[in-house]
């Protein structure tokens, strides 16, 4: 081996080490997009490069993270806009089946990113893929130098990327367990809240228990001293046994209401069947049968969502807890004594669905209006 192989190994080793040196104390995605692109730019002596990163699980906003250098034509890329490139990315890729944490070439990177709105004279491309919601892609320019990528450039950038990935992978994995421990922060703060409350409600309730007997203990002195009870007597026992009553149903957490909820709530909307089989047809609109599984098993519209008050929770969470709220949502399904379809449409509101309508009458109706059946 001769000097200069043996010391260019040692600055591609030296050059990996400041790498990981640069990599290891941070735990943000950001963070390491910007160290990575400035460590390898670096190393290959390169003006213009960019990394890109696209997490499938992250909150709306926090799905896509880009860091570029001497590119002046991009800023951010939209989720939409990051799902376009990744897709594109893979049909140029020279490895169409990644594994976890695989790496492929991209061929005519620079034309790709060029249709993407990324002006980069791009000399090297990679997509890079941790798992299947975690994966991005890297543009970096010519050396300044003017001299091609050699083959022995390409592994050391591949081995830069390497390591990049678990880094982020930590990192990914770091912000999932902050995000679970918030979320467990909420609940707990939610849970002391309501056992303040609770306590508060006994304690009003144990006011109450003692205002009840000596207003009992009256009454019955009353009665004794009375002997017989006139018209007047009862009316004041009736009244003072409503006022207690009406009190201790308010300060009870699992009090009945006054009025029937129904009565409380606005109608819903009605949606025309020709409109609906319109918006089902186009994939603009979900629908939901809100009947028990049972009636849902013997008869229902294709493609619909069976959520029936009785699970609603858990069913939500299951299959509608991702919808945008903004997507229209048809309900479907009533009886004779039971209007179904009008309890979810409301429940829906209430998880903040803006465009809730339902599609009334009955499964014969609805039949009769021309929908496919499914069973």
């Amino acid at each position: 081996m001769t000097q200069s192989e043996l010391d260019r190994k040692v600055f591609h080793l030296k050059s990996l080490s400041d790498l990981n040196w640069e990599l290891s104390p941070v735990l943000q995605i950001d963070g390491l997009l910007e160290r990575y692109l400035l460590v390898t730019m670096g190393t290959f002596g390169i003006r213009q490069g960019f990394a890109l990163f696209s997490d499938r699980e992250a909150q709306e906003g926090k799905r896509v993270t880009l860091a570029s250098r001497g590119i002046d034509s991009v800023d951010a890329v939209s989720s939409e806009s990051a799902e376009k490139l990744l897709y594109r990315c893979f049909e140029a890729s020279e490895e169409r089946k990644l594994g976890p944490m695989g790496i492929s070439h991209i061929h005519e990177a620079s034309h790709v990113f060029l249709e993407a709105g990324i002006g980069i004279d791009a000399e090297v491309g990679l997509l890079y893929y941790i798992d299947r919601t975690a994966l991005g892609v890297i543009g970096l320019g010519p050396p300044i130098s003017g001299v091609p990528f050699s083959k022995e450039d390409e592994d050391l950038l591949f081995t830069h990327t390497s390591s990049f990935m678990i880094y982020l992978k930590n990192a990914k994995a770091f912000e999932r367990i902050n995000e679970l421990n918030e979320g467990l922060v909420r609940k707990n703060e939610e849970l002391r809240r309501t056992i303040v409350e609770l306590t508060e409600a006994r304690h009003t309730i144990a006011i109450l228990e003692k205002a009840g007997a000596r207003i009992k203990a009256l009454i019955q002195r009353e009665m004794v001293r009375s002997q017989r009870m006139n018209a007047l007597d009862i009316a004041l026992i009736l009244v003072l046994a409503t006022v207690v009553g009406v009190l201790f149903n308010f300060a009870n957490p699992q009090g009945i209401r006054l009025l029937p909820e129904t009565l409380l709530r606005p109608d819903s909307t009605v949606v025309d069947p020709v409109e609906a089989k319109s918006l089902l047809d186009t994939g603009k609109a979900v629908l939901v049968d809100a009947r028990p599984k049972e009636f849902y098993d013997q008869k229902h519209i294709k493609g619909a969502v069976n959520l029936p008050p009785a699970l609603f929770d858990i069913i939500y969470m299951m299959k509608l807890a991702k919808l945008d709220p903004g997507v229209e949502i048809i309900v479907y399904g009533r009886s004779i004594s039971r209007l179904y379809d009008e309890d979810v449409a409301h429940r829906l509101r209430r998880r903040d669905h803006e465009k809730v309508r339902i599609l009334p009458g009955n499964m014969g109706a609805i039949e009769t209006a021309g929908f496919e059946i499914g069973r």
